[in-house]
């Protein structure tokens, strides 16, 4: 048996030991310990653990924030300050990512513009991570670090969208003279006289 296995948390950490540390050090430590809530279980479950989600996180119900804090109280508006950071960075993230996404399938390298979105996909993961901390600061920079990243990949595959309108705009106009030659060479070719016949 694992050394501390009488606690589930104890369990928990063996693998998640950066939540818990930042529970540990968070305000909801010694409020669970005053009300003899077991930590990871009151919000994760034991058994049947939650597959944790952005849901899990604010004011309103089926939220496990709101299980104890009223959407009023300050932890409830905690609550829904972290949740706003985490929808804020996620749907930039996919918004992004469509972006870069269709320029790579319209031809245009991407791969400047993959490095800060992989990174900004990395300050989503810790900001979910650092809502154990219930620092709503703490959240907000790693969003807002995030929304930096993701800004400048949106940037790059924008401009890479705007490279191959440029590209078509090129084609449709080098398309267009070409018709124009033909159409002059098949008026010339018209207009010189025909074949003197011999006699």
């Amino acid at each position: 048996m694992p050394p501390g296995v009488d606690s589930v948390a104890n369990v928990c950490a063996q693998c998640h030991a950066s939540q818990r540390d930042l529970f540990v050090r968070s305000p909801h430590r010694t409020a669970f310990e005053g009300m003899g809530l077991a930590q990871c279980i009151a919000c994760h479950g034991d058994h049947r653990v939650m597959q944790p989600t952005d849901a899990m996180v604010g004011a309103e119900a089926p939220a496990v924030c709101a299980q104890c804090h009223a959407p009023d109280s300050r932890g409830g508006e905690a609550a829904r300050a972290m949740r706003a950071a985490l929808e804020e960075l996620s749907q930039g993230l996919e918004e992004t990512a469509g972006i870069v996404g269709r320029a790579e399938t319209a031809g245009v390298d991407m791969s400047e513009a993959r490095l800060p979105l992989i990174d900004a996909q990395t300050q989503l993961i810790l900001a979910r991570n650092l809502v154990h901390s219930l620092s709503v600061r703490e959240v907000q920079t790693a969003a807002t670090q995030g929304l930096g990243l993701a800004g400048r990949a949106a940037t790059l595959g924008q401009a890479g969208l705007a490279e191959i309108e440029f590209r078509r705009r090129g084609l449709v106009v080098a398309l267009l003279a070409l018709a124009v030659v033909a159409v002059g060479l098949y008026l010339k070719i018209r207009s010189l006289p025909g074949p003197v016949s011999g006699g």
